[in-house]
């Protein structure tokens, strides 16, 4: 096999050549999410991730970039999570550069373990169609635990009206002093799906930071009492939208506290986000949602007219 070397992230140096890498990935499998530097500068600055110890870079005989892996740790509770994501260079796939990166994120999940004492966890989330990823992971004994979609919705037709249950209002969040109540509702409404950990303030501020991120697309629905009840984050999704050609929407997060639910807060909020993106000039809007949600999201999502694009494979490893 050709020869690898694996290296940290070196900061800003290596932000255009990634970029230029997971494009080919994405260009080559005609999927996946565009991105740039800026993208990638924010990301890596995220709260909680740290670069020079959860990335790594392979790189090949030429020294040009063959493979890259982020592991995105959730605070320890009785085990400690990580969620390994991993691109290889289509030139290199089906070699060695998967396994690298597997063996590099379960040994960096073990260490993890070590360190606060308590079991670890590591799952992967690749698309049904990347056979070589899948092929990898069950190689290294990861088993499939869920399933995921990616849903589209085009926007080039009318939206259905947004119709909230008597005494509810909505409108946008109240910018930064709202945070922990929005919080609180988020926390709430997704504590009883697969895989959730709770959002902290630092982290949904630094979202509020995004260059995509507009107040106008960030609605809460407001019980009588004044508690929000339910919460919906969109956004025009840059990077994509100058790849297509189209302005291209997303829906970041819906969810619904658990006592509003079967009152149509759900689809109200749904309907109204789609209407502020194709008011923005959105042509389509997608969206992840669980296959196996507790709240039937993907059965709310069709009804509103969404269609699967993209099936994703939850793997999951105890180590």
């Amino acid at each position: 096999m050709p020869m690898i070397t694996m290296r940290p992230y070196l900061g800003e140096a290596d932000l255009a050549p990634l970029a230029d890498m997971l494009n080919a990935c994405t260009e080559a499998d005609g999927a996946g999410e565009w991105t740039s530097a800026d993208d990638l500068r924010r990301q890596f600055n995220e709260p909680g991730f740290d670069p020079e110890r959860d990335m790594l870079l392979v790189e090949d005989g030429d020294g040009a970039l063959a493979g890259f892996g982020e592991l995105w740790l959730r605070p320890p509770d009785r085990t400690i999570d990580g969620r390994l994501w991993f691109r290889v260079h289509p030139r290199a796939r089906g070699g060695d550069v998967e396994q690298s990166l597997i063996d590099w994120a379960e040994e960096r999940m073990r260490e993890l373990g070590r360190e606060h004492g308590v079991p670890a966890v590591i799952g992967s989330r690749p698309r049904t169609a990347e056979s070589d990823r899948i092929a990898a992971l069950e190689q290294c004994g990861f088993a499939v635990a869920r399933y995921y979609l990616r849903m589209e919705h085009p926007l080039d037709g009318p939206v259905q009206e947004a119709r909230l249950p008597e005494g509810f209002t909505m409108r946008p969040l109240a910018g930064e002093d709202e945070v922990p109540e929005w919080l609180e509702a988020f926390n709430q409404a997704f504590a009883d799906h697969y895989d959730h950990h709770d959002v902290s303030v630092e982290q949904r501020r630094y979202w509020m930071s995004y260059p995509d991120y507009g107040p106008e697309y960030d609605l809460v629905a407001v019980a009588p009492d004044g508690t929000i009840a339910a919460v919906c984050w969109c956004a025009i999704l840059e990077e994509e939208s100058r790849r297509s050609g189209r302005s291209e929407g997303w829906v970041h997060i819906l969810g619904t506290r658990p006592q509003y639910r079967k009152m149509g807060l759900g689809r109200a909020m749904l309907l109204a986000g789609l209407r502020v993106l194709q008011d923005a000039g959105a042509v389509t809007a997608g969206l992840h949602v669980d296959g196996d949600s507790p709240t039937g999201a993907g059965r709310l999502y069709e009804r509103a007219g969404f269609r699967t694009a993209q099936t994703l494979v939850h793997y999951r490893k105890e180590l």
